[in-house]
């Protein structure tokens, strides 16, 4: 069984291909709370929106590195694309 909540830390493959380290914002599926865990078994996990570091080194701000969001990410057993897509680390 896998399961994933805000804050997790997850993989995520851009439009690209590239997988990044990302971060769950939110669930679809489950109720916005950061404790209350999504879970599933064998099957698709939820979307979710998240979070990540620009992979691209000349895109910096004062800050370090821009920070980047994509929404309505499904999970990579429901997409058919082959980037655009995120997972658990150990589900890989």
């Amino acid at each position: 069984m896998f399961s994933v909540r805000i804050g997790s830390a997850v993989v995520f493959s851009d439009q690209h291909g590239r997988r990044l380290n990302a971060i769950c914002l939110t669930t679809f599926g489950g109720e916005d709370k950061p404790d209350e865990l999504v879970s599933w078994e064998g099957e698709c996990g939820p979307t979710i929106n998240l979070v990540f570091a620009d992979p691209e080194p000349d895109r910096r701000d004062s800050y370090g590195r821009q920070v980047k969001r994509e929404t309505s990410v499904p999970h990579y057993r429901g997409s058919t694309a082959p980037g655009f897509w995120w997972a658990l680390p150990e589900e890989l």
